[in-house]
């Protein structure tokens, strides 16, 4: 008899394949069907990285530049979001393409 997910789990499950729709590769960081995932896409002169540790806290996101050249005026950490897999992946699919 398998086990049925929550809404929430299935609702995370769906905004990680529609990451994956959208140009992210995850990979598992720990051993286990749980272990952290990290998620990476590279966009022009960008890349943004998801960092999935739990379901309900300690996730987060970066768009960071390629770069590591300091151009003055200019951030290397273009965003950043923390929260739960639900809403930093929410905010990530939010996300233009590139700057």
């Amino acid at each position: 008899m398998g086990t049925v997910d929550s809404p929430d789990v299935v609702l995370a499950k769906s905004l990680l394949d529609q990451a994956k729709l959208g140009g992210f590769v995850f990979r598992r960081v720990a051993s286990g069907e749980d272990g952290p995932l990290v998620g990476h896409r590279l966009r022009g002169d960008w890349v943004d990285v998801i960092h999935l540790a739990g379901f309900s806290r300690d996730c987060l996101a970066v768009r960071q530049r390629t770069s590591p050249l300091i151009v003055p005026g200019a951030e290397l950490i273009e965003r950043r979001v923390q929260g739960s897999a639900i809403e930093v992946l929410t905010e990530v699919l939010a996300w233009e393409p590139s700057p």
